[in-house]
């Protein structure tokens, strides 16, 4: 048996026709030590009915259901704590991934090889170089790098990338700094850095946040993310420095 335990929240919203199940199966089977929890967020289509089948089929795939949406933010805390707080096996790192997996679940793995007892915060970064398959849009691309860099200055950090949907958090920084919600939903990682800088400061910070460059990513169709999101987010970073300054 594995000494460590992991466990991945996939957060799922309308995803019915996007889960690939077989890629699920495949990949416990392969990894004893992992437990995945998908957390349905109010889904409309038959996505609770597809999880229900899916995680049926194997011991390490459950179900979280959550009945009303309360967006991507709250859904990830309420299951991580759920996690922490009501599961027997002790989790050393919880982390979440997209359910269209824009980053495969072995890249997901591969990010746990940096992992020290110092760090708090595994971040994948989708950061185009050689030898690596980072595909994304341009008209996502370019106005991400401007958001990226009024993010940085937010926090006193140099964060490349705080919105790619592939990370794992320690199990302590869940207990310590999840009970209160996230106060805007879609840039929730935004929110929980600032809750490491303000607790620990920005020089302790630095030393507990690993962003580390994916090999693969791909962007899948279908974001939830509309245009009316985006253009509100330099409203929601206001919200966010004003409530952790």
């Amino acid at each position: 048996m594995p000494e460590n335990f992991y466990s991945i929240i996939i957060p799922c919203y309308n995803e019915s026709e996007r889960l690939a199940q077989e890629v699920f199966y495949n990949f416990v089977e392969k990894h004893p030590e992992v437990d995945i929890f998908f957390a349905n967020d109010g889904s409309s289509d038959d996505t609770k009915l597809v999880l229900e089948r899916l995680c049926s089929q194997h011991s390490q795939l459950f179900l979280l259901d959550y009945p009303e949406n309360q967006g991507k933010g709250e859904v990830i805390r309420q299951s991580a704590k759920h996690i922490v707080e009501k599961e027997r096996k002790e989790y050393q790192w919880i982390g979440f991934l997209d359910a269209d997996l824009a980053t495969p679940l072995e890249e997901m793995m591969r990010l746990l090889d940096s992992q020290s007892m110092e760090i708090q915060l595994l971040m994948g970064t989708r950061f185009a170089r050689m030898g690596s398959e980072i595909q994304r849009k341009w008209y996502r691309h370019y106005p991400g790098r401007i958001i990226a860099t009024i993010i940085s200055l937010l926090l006193g950090l140099a964060v490349y990338d705080t919105q790619c949907g592939a990370k794992w958090i320690r199990r302590g920084f869940i207990e310590s700094d999840f009970e209160e919600p996230f106060i805007t939903p879609w840039l929730f990682d935004v929110e929980m850095i600032k809750r490491l800088v303000k607790k620990n400061g920005v020089v302790s910070a630095k030393k507990q946040i690993l962003e580390i460059p994916l090999n693969t990513w791909v962007e899948m169709g279908g974001s939830k993310i509309t245009l009316l999101d985006f253009l509100k987010t330099p409203i929601e970073l206001v919200k966010i420095y004003f409530h952790y300054r």
